[in-house]
């Protein structure tokens, strides 16, 4: 009897104390129930939309280049021969000197022996001249003791009359003249002669081969007159006009020189999906700049009308957004007017609008949300 009663008053025990346990856990756990709730509540930054005009200053970097790059091409065969300039890359030169030349024996020697059959052709003609056209010998005369071989032919006699344009046309001595200065101008294709200021970039050929027409010589580029290429978003170069005045610094210097816009192109650069915009820089700051480096740009560009300035980690892709309408997180659609650096400027919104301007992590529409103010 005494053992069963101690089994009974055990078992009680036992449901007693897991009664009093369950009781417990159930009490922590509510306690942790209530305190991951309290976790669940997300905060997002947000700042009031107000619809204003503001000032676009757009910042870009681009390329120093020169504004005349230039390849010499060989017009003529032969040898190529030294200039007044050593032909190697960095050597610089002055406009009007002899780069190089292409050897012209050959050529010339055919020349002189053209115009020594000229001055036989000549020779025939001018006593008819001086029987039929009296009038015009004393000037076909001059014109035959004014030829040197070794020299440009001088100036045609004027013609005086039909007769006369008949009688020197019968004896291609007009053709033969033309032809003859034809020569004289391929000839002068042997030397190669600086078009402007600059420097040597590139040497392609060296002296002693031999060059054909249609051989690359070497690169040069103008010094002294630069430009930079900027490449630049769409929606940003449709603020920009020609003639703009551009803020030039060199990367991480704090000395600025002034340029000026002076083309924009009229389409979109296939690899860089942008505009590129030339600007020219100051002929101060020629001497301090080169063809090759990278500087930064600012200028100041058109207002933006009725629009909103928001931080740009703000948005969702392109053209979106999320505004919290009182507790709730509604993504919304927008127009983007601008961006630079920092910011988007769009337009879509109503003034008053709270616009959340911060990544946010794994949101959902319509998910409950608190406001944090963030100021501008």
């Amino acid at each position: 009897m005494k053992k069963r009663q101690l089994i009974i008053l055990s078992s009680l025990f036992i449901i007693v104390v897991l009664i009093i346990a369950a009781l417990s856990s159930g009490g922590q756990n509510g306690a942790k129930t209530e305190e991951h709730k309290k976790k669940e509540i997300k905060y997002v930054k947000t700042r009031s939309a107000h619809i204003t005009n503001h000032p676009l200053m757009v910042k870009a970097n681009g390329r120093v280049g020169s504004s005349r790059n230039v390849v010499l091409i060989a017009e003529a065969q032969g040898k190529l021969l030294p200039g007044d300039v050593h032909l190697k890359a960095g050597t610089s030169f002055k406009q009007g000197q002899l780069l190089c030349r292409i050897d012209d024996t050959e050529a010339s020697l055919k020349m002189q022996a053209r115009k020594s059959g000229y001055l036989t052709m000549l020779a025939t003609a001018i006593p008819d001249l001086k029987i039929d056209y009296p009038e015009s010998f004393k000037l076909w005369e001059a014109f035959f003791e004014g030829i040197d071989v070794t020299k440009d032919l001088p100036e045609l006699p004027e013609i005086k009359s039909v007769k006369e344009k008949t009688y020197l046309a019968s004896r291609n001595i007009l053709g033969e003249y033309y032809s003859i200065k034809a020569d004289e101008e391929m000839i002068g294709k042997f030397h190669i002669y600086a078009p402007f200021d600059g420097n040597l970039v590139d040497v392609f050929t060296e002296f002693g081969t031999v060059v054909n027409p249609g051989s690359q010589i070497a690169r040069i580029i103008q010094t002294g007159n630069l430009e930079v290429e900027v490449p630049l978003q769409v929606e940003i170069a449709g603020y920009l006009n020609v003639g703009d005045e551009v803020s030039i610094s060199t990367q991480g210097k704090a000395i600025k020189y002034k340029g000026r816009i002076i083309r924009m192109g009229r389409y979109v650069n296939p690899n860089t999906q942008s505009i590129d915009v030339f600007v020219s820089i100051d002929a101060t700051a020629a001497d301090k700049m080169y063809d090759g480096m990278y500087v930064e740009l600012e200028v100041m560009a058109d207002t933006l009308k009725n629009v909103v300035k928001i931080p740009r980690k703000g948005m969702i892709g392109k053209d979106e957004i999320y505004l919290v309408d009182d507790t709730l997180l509604i993504r919304k659609q927008i127009e983007v007017r601008a961006k630079d650096e920092l910011n988007a400027y769009i337009s879509g919104v109503e003034n008053g609008d709270h616009i959340v301007v911060e990544a946010l992590s794994n949101p959902v529409d319509s998910m409950v949300v608190h406001k944090l103010d963030a100021d501008e």
